[in-house]
């Protein structure tokens, strides 16, 4: 390249995807022996910044794109050139579409004649299930998830309706990605609990990180500011100096009590029948049989709580209904 005069520009997408597999699938060492000292992964961002180096240098430009800061903070020694823009204000609408373009979007396969639903209650829908993402601090611009968005309207498109299950599955954070976070030795630790007061609360305020190394991870701020990079909380305003996140929408509130769920299962804490539950609640809501869905609930909770889980309160009842 330097022979023939020509300059590089590096594009790197998902850099941080493989290795954060290894850190959730192999553990920490593993993930260590890839990012430190003579790991391959640090080795390549230091090829990287040399090839950025002097006058003559190969590498013009690089842009790199991720989910989690964790891998890069953890090659930082080695690559420290890069000017992180995560939280810029005037990038905030860069990767999602904002509420003009998803309108846009409709209107184009409406006109089209493809979306045979009436459109009148269909962007209050979509915003209810897929908006309320804001990616900056200090700007009031919030987006869709596209893929979310083209994922109901590529099935509207399709099939004349909206998908009667409204979470892509494509969106789904893979429980098994945040299971070593929460759970040491088969027992659930407090990102867990962080987890279920955010599910009852629906907000929680925290000091937003922009960087840390994986070694951080059960730091509280940080385990919270990790669920904001992987799109399971967003930015909702500024509080006593601190940053208040929030649940986006329905999509994610559903995850989280997946979580939940998914979370007692793995210690034995919640062993309802989740099948049996929902065909009592469907005869509760079209036939009106109400009482079997209270017995139900009422023997459950006397088979799997104590009285001491009641000394706080009904947080105990809140969260096995959640969950």
């Amino acid at each position: 390249m330097k022979e023939a005069g020509q300059r590089l520009y590096v594009l790197i997408d998902e850099y941080d995807n493989f290795a954060n597999t290894i850190l959730s699938s192999y553990g920490e060492n593993s993930y260590r022996d890839l990012t430190h000292g003579h790991g391959f992964f640090r080795h390549f961002f230091n090829v990287l910044k040399a090839g950025t180096t002097g006058s003559g240098a190969s590498v013009a430009r690089l842009f790199i794109t991720g989910v989690s800061p964790v891998t890069m903070d953890d090659v930082t020694s080695g690559f420290n050139i890069g000017t992180n823009v995560t939280l810029d204000g005037d990038l905030s609408g860069m990767l999602g579409f904002t509420e003009g373009e998803t309108d846009t979007l409709l209107e184009y396969y409406g006109m089209a004649g493809l979306l045979k639903e009436d459109t009148g209650d269909r962007p209050p829908l979509l915003h209810e299930w897929y908006g309320n993402y804001r990616f900056s601090p200090v700007g009031a611009q919030t987006v869709y998830n596209s893929d979310m968005v083209l994922y109901a309207v590529g099935t509207a498109v399709r099939t004349g309706s909206l998908p009667l299950d409204l979470v892509d599955p494509n969106v789904k954070t893979d429980y098994e990605k945040l299971r070593h976070l929460v759970m040491i030795d088969r027992r659930l630790n407090g990102s867990f609990s962080r987890l279920k007061e955010i599910a009852e609360g629906e907000e929680i305020a925290t000091t937003l990180q922009q960087a840390f190394p994986a070694e951080r991870l059960l730091n509280p701020d940080v385990f919270l500011s990790l669920l904001y990079y992987l799109g399971l909380l967003t930015i909702g305003r500024r509080e006593r100096g601190q940053t208040v996140l929030r649940i986006p929408n329905l999509t994610v509130r559903s995850l989280f009590y997946e979580y939940l769920r998914e979370g007692y299962e793995d210690v034995d804490i919640f062993r309802m029948d989740v099948g049996e539950y929902g065909r009592l609640i469907s005869r509760m809501a079209f036939a009106g049989e109400w009482e079997p869905v209270l017995d139900y609930l009422a023997n459950a909770l006397s088979e799997q709580t104590s009285i001491r889980d009641y000394i706080q309160g009904e947080t105990a009842l809140r969260t096995f209904l959640l969950a």
